[in-house]
């Protein structure tokens, strides 16, 4: 019997092997995907030639001049629909998302985006993210608590709302570790993140025991951050590839998410299926991510003291530390790519 799958476009809003962003991670769930589906990749900008695992149908923009990339996506998405692709899957971008929910209206496809952002905590893109909600049939979002904060702020219905969690791929991240007594940060760098904590974090941390920092990241905070390698116990890594990033996982024995905000925060995932135990301050996603136990070491908003003290805990206590480790470890079962290339596939049949 001849295989006839079901005709998916999934919209990228970046393609790049050397990426830091998440969207490494999208490439090999899509790879996953397509054993199932057909799938026709449409990455609205790209850095390199694509290559993927099973994958032979893909577009990339041509045009990125404002107005004309618009006319451009409007169309090839209306010649994706006449040539059998029904659905239409969108990663963040609003203006893929308005576009593709107007097609799919026009012709009877169905649309779906992902968005995991707390839009009234954002100054920009509020207008174009109501638009596409309003046009877009099903919002896919990371997380029960995340489902109900746009259910509650943008009275988007529950009909409309799906969850589907991020997601590392456990049997990657698993192996041997090599613990150098490093406090991991790995985050962009910005007052959102956390990163204007993280010079008070560091001081009171090493007044308490010895460490090394390694801060992973870019953004705008990164050169006032700079001067912290005076101390010697700061190293600034600046932005690594998610293909290299495990071997800094591997040789941390505490990972630090210090964020004021953060609708899920996939690195305590990838943190936790490295086994690394975690230190967090009090978030809508880790409040989601982490269970009973690692909340132990999530601490309210702010408190530097008690979180600089969990850190130090961690450090000084191997057992702790053991046990912390274990338990992450199988907490990040949960969240097993093999778990969300099923869900995904459930939520656009």
């Amino acid at each position: 019997m001849t295989r006839n799958p079901k005709k998916l476009v999934f919209v990228l809003p970046e393609y790049d092997t050397q990426t830091s962003t998440h969207y490494g991670y999208l490439v090999d769930l899509l790879e996953d995907v397509a054993e199932e589906l057909d799938v026709m990749v449409f990455i609205e900008y790209g850095k390199s030639k694509p290559k993927f695992k099973n994958i032979q149908n893909y577009y990339v923009q041509k045009w990125q001049v404002k107005g004309l990339n618009l006319i451009e996506r409007f169309f090839v998405f209306f010649w994706f629909r006449l040539k059998g692709y029904r659905r239409f899957y969108v990663h963040y971008s609003y203006f893929s998302a308005i576009l593709a929910g107007i097609v799919c209206r026009l012709t009877g496809g169905k649309s779906f985006v992902w968005y995991c952002e707390q839009k009234n905590l954002y100054t920009g893109g509020v207008w174009p993210f109501k638009l596409a909600i309003r046009l877009i049939q099903n919002i896919v979002t990371c997380t029960d608590l995340m489902a109900g904060y746009y259910h509650e702020f943008f009275k988007i219905p529950k009909k409309k709302l799906k969850v589907m969690h991020n997601w590392v791929d456990v049997s990657e991240f698993a192996g041997a570790r090599d613990d150098k007594r490093i406090v991991l940060f790995v985050h962009w760098l910005s007052p959102r993140k956390g990163s204007q904590y993280l010079p008070e974090i560091i001081e009171k941390t090493l007044a308490k025991t010895d460490c090394e920092f390694w801060i992973v990241g870019d953004g705008p905070d990164f050169e006032e951050l700079k001067s912290l390698e005076e101390t010697g116990k700061v190293k600034m890594l600046g932005a690594v590839p998610n293909n290299e990033i495990l071997s800094f996982y591997k040789k941390a024995s505490v990972f630090i998410m210090p964020s004021r905000e953060e609708e899920f925060g996939r690195v305590l995932i990838e943190a936790m299926a490295a086994g690394v135990p975690i230190v967090t301050m009090e978030t809508l996603g880790a409040k989601a991510v982490l269970n009973n136990s690692q909340k132990d070491f999530m601490v309210k908003q702010g408190d530097l003291d008690a979180f600089s003290d969990k850190i130090a805990l961690l450090l000084d206590d191997n057992e702790l530390q053991k046990k912390m480790r274990e338990v992450g470890l199988d907490r990040a079962k949960h969240f097993d790519k093999k778990l969300s290339t099923k869900k995904f596939l459930e939520i656009v049949s």
